[in-house]
């Protein structure tokens, strides 16, 4: 039974990419090319871009700083289909329920008006042709028509919705061509009332301004119908501490926070964990159930493990979710058969709770698809040794 699983996972990949092979022809090798057929996942699971660039040029915003633009959304080279077969062709990818979680709208607003029919079709095929946890953040007022095609995605599938909001008062200051707070928690209460779980997306957190907020930000998002929370560190390079300063925003808290001159476009995460833990407090005294990361609101909606293996650390909040209770088996036998896969190798393993041990040499490339396919596959940390 255990083996007939394992081989599922890799016979529905294997039919996916002889499937994109098919229909995509001479497209085929720009597809394989494209980086969502490349990289590898992040903790919150494979970012999937659905367009490049993001008009709503919120102050705090680092998209810059990777070489985006603050103008109109282009939308993504790939069609929604090429998108999925993309994903397929992923070495570090598994397909399913199970498999690896997909997050939409890390560098663009995935629901902007010139862009959310292409992020509906893209969700739609997502779960016609892969079936993963799906994931989008957005700071967009969401009406009826966008959460009936999402509803309609939702009937035997999970989608994990984050509402991106991190101030009130000064919303015109760091936000000032986004809708305002009010509609994003109008638009919770919708997805509430149809049965998602939405989640307050409380990243960045700004020293100095969420300390005189967070009270009533906590609450407007508990009365509107909000599941659950999860706060994220402000990321500041040299040039976003400008626009936060031309914007009339005291920086002071923040300044005094980096241990270290900042290079040209470096990327440095604030210290938040002060802030943190009294989020944490207010929420749960609220009934908002606090989550670590992105990743855990993915996994509590679909109600599978969550990606990250936070469970298997000491981070994990012990949200309603019980990873641990979800683990699939994991033996030896199925491990080896998984690295027999992909490597055409036999080789001795271990497993000990939430750890996987691996007694063999590969290399520096295969080593990492074993690792992220295992972890995926068995929810457990791989070692090799």
């Amino acid at each position: 039974m255990q083996s007939s699983r394992i081989l599922s996972f890799l016979s529905n990949k294997e039919k996916l990419i002889a499937e994109a092979r098919r229909f995509t022809g001479s497209n085929f090798r720009r597809i394989l090319r494209d980086g969502h057929a490349r990289r590898r996942p992040r903790p919150c699971g494979l970012t999937v871009h659905v367009a490049l660039n993001c008009p709503f040029a919120c102050t705090y915003c680092y998209i810059e700083d990777m070489g985006f633009k603050f103008q109109q959304p282009i939308k993504y080279p790939l069609s929604s289909l090429e998108t999925v077969y993309a994903i397929a062709l992923n070495p570090y990818f598994i397909p399913g329920k199970m498999g690896t979680f997909l997050a939409i709208g890390s560098i663009s607003e995935p629901f902007h008006p010139a862009i959310y029919e292409n992020t509906l079709s893209l969700i739609r095929l997502i779960n016609e042709k892969l079936g993963n946890p799906i994931q989008f953040s957005t700071k967009m007022y969401l009406n009826d028509k966008i959460i009936d095609k999402l509803s309609e995605q939702m009937k035997d599938r999970s989608i994990s919705p984050l509402i991106t909001i991190v101030t009130l008062k000064y919303h015109d200051k760091l936000e000032p061509r986004t809708p305002p707070p009010e509609k994003r928690f109008e638009t919770i209460e919708k997805l509430s009332e149809r049965g998602f779980k939405p989640t307050l997306f409380l990243r960045p957190i700004i020293p100095g301004i969420i300390e005189e907020e967070i009270d009533d930000l906590l609450e407007k998002a508990y009365e509107h119908g909000a599941y659950s929370i999860v706060v994220g560190s402000l990321r500041v390079s040299n040039k976003i501490i400008d626009r936060l300063m031309n914007a009339g925003i005291d920086v002071t808290s923040i300044i005094e926070r980096i241990n270290k001159p900042l290079k040209a476009s470096e990327q440095f995460t604030i210290e938040t964990s002060k802030e943190k833990k009294l989020i944490r407090e207010k929420a749960e005294k609220l009934g908002l159930i606090y989550l670590q990361s992105a990743c855990c609101a993915n996994a509590l909606s679909a109600g599978v493990p969550c990606y990250s293996l936070c469970f298997t650390s000491k981070i994990c909040t012990k949200c309603p979710n019980n990873c641990p209770s979800k683990l699939p088996k994991a033996d030896e036998e199925s491990v080896q058969e998984v690295i027999r896969f992909l490597t055409f190798k036999l080789v001795d393993v271990e497993v000990k709770g939430f750890d996987i041990y691996v007694y063999g040499h590969f290399s520096k490339k295969k080593r990492s698809q074993v690792k992220v396919v295992l972890s995926t596959i068995f929810r457990r940390r791989v070692y090799f040794a």
